[in-house]
């Protein structure tokens, strides 16, 4: 089967180099190396925290995390009592790094509607009601 190459022969071995090189994998993505944090959150250890151990950091996002909570903290005695009293969970709740902003998504295509602006256009409306049939006599 070594003999010429027919037409049809031809275009087969050339979809075949096509397909072949379409099925190639997508070179690797890059790696990009992202800059250690630069402010590492303080981690404690299990159970209660003292308030000695605390950053200041930590203290004002305590404070905050109370006054958030109705709770009324005029000084820091009384907010250190406060932090004793609080179970270990709800320590480490008032004293965690607040989460980042969600990524902003920007719609393709068009833009978003303004606000105030009319709705967007709808389907047909709906038909009209049907009257009922006559009555037979």
């Amino acid at each position: 089967m070594s003999g010429p190459v027919t037409g049809r022969r031809a275009a087969l071995l050339a979809m075949l180099a096509a397909l072949s090189a379409c099925a190639a994998p997508p070179p690797p993505a890059p790696v990009v190396t992202a800059d250690p944090d630069p402010d590492p959150e303080t981690v404690y250890t299990p159970g209660p925290i003292a308030w000695d151990s605390l950053t200041e950091e930590h203290k004002r996002r305590a404070r905050q995390g109370l006054t958030r909570l109705g709770e009324d903290v005029p000084d820091d005695a009384t907010l250190q009592a406060r932090w004793m009293i609080m179970p270990p969970a709800q320590q480490r709740y008032m004293i965690r790094r607040p989460p980042p902003p969600p990524p902003r998504v920007v719609p393709r295509g068009r833009a978003a509607p303004a606000r105030g602006a009319a709705p967007a256009r709808r389907g047909a409306p709906p038909p009209p009601p049907r009257r009922a049939p006559p009555p037979r006599r």
